[in-house]
């Protein structure tokens, strides 16, 4: 598997292939491009992109998921834009949450990721914006 394309009319496989970095699969790495398109929004994840998945803090996995849940697709995408892309932190998430409800995530999980990356988000997004002074 080369490239996966996620558009809106086409909706989201759940399927994508990645591989762990690190013994401890901390990280893992896109075996394929990755395509979001939706209306002039364009993103290419590209082979080798490294991700932790969704980045949810161990003590809130029980209540809200794991790192690869059925909003894995829409994490790796979300990693992208936070540390490569020039749009406003807002529209990346945003798009994780557009991608969620692309996926079927369900309702309550697609709001409370989408929470806590409006909320705790900008600690990574900071960390990003500084990395590129």
């Amino acid at each position: 598997m080369s490239e996966i394309f996620y558009t809106d009319e086409k909706g989201f496989p759940t399927e994508f292939d990645i591989k762990p970095v690190m013994p401890e699969m901390k990280f893992w790495k896109t075996q394929c491009n990755i395509h979001y398109i939706a209306d002039k929004f364009r993103v290419i994840v590209p082979i080798g992109f490294e991700t932790d998945g969704a980045s949810i803090p161990e003590f809130l996995q029980p209540i809200v998921g794991g790192m690869w849940g059925p909003y894995g697709p829409a994490a790796i995408v979300h990693d992208y834009g936070y540390k490569y892309n020039k749009h406003k932190r807002k529209v990346w998430d945003g798009a994780m949450f557009i991608i969620m409800t692309l996926l079927g995530v369900d309702w309550l999980t697609k709001r409370k990721i989408y929470w806590g990356i409006r909320a705790g988000g900008w600690y990574t997004w900071n960390k990003y914006r500084e990395g590129q002074k």
